[in-house]
């Protein structure tokens, strides 16, 4: 007992004596606590295991045969819209008349003009007779029959210079034309019927208004008699009274002059 605390703890000058053991001096302390043990060492990794022994193959085979490969899907067909109108049929191309040509008689006159856009036989006019009567020809085969026949490009004047010469000299000759038909007028092309239109949404009521007030009622013109006759009419206001207009002042009456001195008597002539 020194007043020194020498047991090496906390506070302590020196650590002559063992901790715990200088109570005096130190105070009460705690034992210290036994130290940890030390730890184990540590286990190495556990050593892999052995390969096992490849197994056995059997002997090599033919390969299997290698299944057919598998045929393409059918190409999908869309469904149809129900807003797209069915695919019209191809137009087919509008069908042209046959040609026809038909041959008349343009004109029996000696030089006068045969207006034909085709050809223009020159021949006999009439089946028999010099220079013809009877019947007369009509058709190309019918002059052709009874005579020798010539022919020109239209339009041409009928006579033998247009055709090269005379067929038939002495013989009354006429002209007939053969030419192409013209087509008939074609019918219009017939439009596709339009597609069925979808049904629209139901459209919403439009706003009421309200009533507008009735026109006013004009007069009419010719009055109905009434059953009762019209009350006179009211006579008009009297104008009010007018003041009479204020009197004037009174003038006063002049002055009155001064009475006149009465005359003087005449002069009284003397006696003779």
């Amino acid at each position: 007992m020194d007043e020194v605390c020498d047991d090496g703890g906390p506070g302590a000058e020196f650590s002559e004596c063992t901790f715990g053991t200088d109570c005096t001096d130190c105070s009460s302390r705690s034992p210290s606590p036994p130290p940890f043990p030390p730890s184990p060492p540590s286990l190495p990794p556990p050593s892999p295991p052995p390969p096992s022994p490849p197994p056995s193959q059997p002997p090599p085979s033919s390969p299997p045969p290698s299944p057919p490969p598998p045929s393409p899907p059918p190409p999908s067909v869309p469904p149809p819209s129900p807003t797209q109108p069915p695919p019209s049929p191809p137009s087919t191309p509008p069908q042209l008349p046959p040609i026809v040509f038909v041959e008349f008689v343009c004109t029996q006159r000696f030089q006068e003009l045969c207006d034909c856009s085709g050809t223009v036989y020159y021949g006999r006019r009439h089946f028999t007779g010099i220079p013809g009567d009877g019947p007369f020809t009509e058709t190309v085969a019918d002059m052709e029959s009874v005579g020798e026949v010539f022919s020109a490009p239209g339009p041409v004047t009928c006579e033998p210079d247009s055709f090269g010469g005379d067929p038939l000299f002495g013989i009354r000759k006429q002209c007939i034309c053969v030419q192409q038909a013209l087509p008939p007028f074609l019918p219009p092309p017939t439009s596709p019927p339009s597609p069925p239109q979808p049904p629209r949404p139901p459209s919403s009521p439009p706003p009421s208004l309200p009533p507008s007030p009735p026109p006013p009622s004009a007069p009419p013109l010719f009055p109905s008699p009434s059953p009762h006759p019209p009350p006179p009419p009211s006579p008009p206001p009297s104008p009010p009274p007018v003041p009479p207009p204020p009197s004037p002042p009174p003038v006063p009456p002049p002055p009155s002059p001064p009475p006149s001195p009465p005359p003087s008597p005449p002069p009284v002539p003397p006696p003779p």
